[in-house]
Formats: structure tokens, sequence, C-alpha cells
């Protein structure tokens, strides 16, 4: 997990976090620059994420850059 100031987290696999966060950064104007994705969890034992969520975070981030 990224520790340098600016970043935010959502919890693993949790795409309406994801959603949420996404939408708050348009409302106050937050630049996001990039979606940094764990595709499979390594902390903790390998936790897969649920199926087809690196295809909804895309979905999610581009439809939001296009609002």
């Amino acid at each position: 997990m990224p520790l340098l100031p600016g970043f935010r987290h959502v919890p693993f696999g949790d795409i309406n976090a994801m959603r949420t966060m996404l939408s708050e950064c348009k409302k106050t104007g937050d630049d996001v620059a990039a979606v940094i994705l764990e595709p499979i969890q390594g902390e903790g034992g390998v936790i897969l994420p649920p199926t087809g969520i690196c295809r909804r975070c895309v979905n999610c981030a581009t439809s939001l850059a296009h609002c």
C-alpha cells in the first residue's frame, strides 16, 4: 500500500467503494491521475478477487472520467 500523501484506498474487490471514491473525487474537483489495482491480494495469503472485478474497475473509472 503506497504511503505517500494523496493516495486513497478502497477495500480489496469492492467496486461500490471504488465507484463512491471516484465520484467523491469528481465532486470535490480532486484529480485522479491513476487507478492502481492489486489483481491478487498477496498479504494474508493469496486472495482472489471477485470474478470480473478488473473489467468493472476499468469501466467505472472510464465512465466517471467522461461524466
